[in-house]
């Protein structure tokens, strides 16, 4: 029994074949990538057109759909504002008032931030000994 690879039209009732070899995985993976990249250009300039064509509809179903759900975005909005700003990202340790912001991300105060960092790779901090 050798399988011609044709899974559409197979011979068999149940495949025989288990294993899938590289150069197929390989061709699947290149032509999703090709397919992915011609289809991106077309799906971008339709979209864009789609958009400067029904700019005003767009805008009018945005505000009433914002307007029926006012209430609920803006308390969304105010947790997540506090939820960012009552834990620091680095020690954990929660807190209310100001935070340094950097890059999305609240911190207690620079030392977290810069702990952050340095655990991130970003920066290196050097100790000073006096």
């Amino acid at each position: 029994m050798i399988c011609d690879k044709d899974c559409f039209n197979c011979k068999y009732p149940d495949c025989i074949v288990d294993v899938i070899s590289n150069a197929e995985i390989n061709y699947t993976r290149d032509y999703n990538r090709q397919y992915r990249l011609k289809n991106k250009k077309y799906s971008r300039e339709y979209y864009r057109k789609y958009r400067e064509d029904n700019k005003e509809r767009l805008k009018a179903n945005h505000k009433k759909y914002y307007e029926a759900h006012k209430e609920e975005i803006s308390a969304k909005r105010k947790a997540q504002r506090l939820e960012a700003h009552s834990t620091c990202t680095f020690c954990g340790k929660e807190w209310s008032g100001t935070a340094i912001m950097y890059k999305r991300k609240a911190f207690c105060d620079g030392d977290c931030l810069y702990g952050w960092l340095n655990a991130q790779g970003l920066i290196k901090v050097v100790e000073r000994g006096c």
